[in-house]
């Protein structure tokens, strides 16, 4: 994914996520080739990134983050 702020505070690049910068493109190829060749660093990576979407990054985890916000 692109790299945003919000992204950097809640993932780890290369641990739960991999991260572009628009601005230094010519790195993406080597970072897809890369993925592309390590089978198990992609697979391990996607399910980091799943695993810790599930438990923080849900429809449902947002709603209570909101009602959270309301009623605390």
């Amino acid at each position: 994914s692109d790299e945003t702020t919000y992204l950097k505070e809640h993932f780890m690049d290369g641990e739960d996520i991999v991260l572009f910068k628009r601005n230094e493109l010519d790195d993406l190829p080597l970072k897809i080739q890369y993925l592309l060749e390590n089978e198990l660093e992609r697979e391990r990576i996607a399910k980091a990134g799943r695993q810790k979407a599930l438990v923080g990054h849900t429809w449902r985890r947002r709603a209570e983050q909101l009602l959270e916000m309301f009623y605390d």
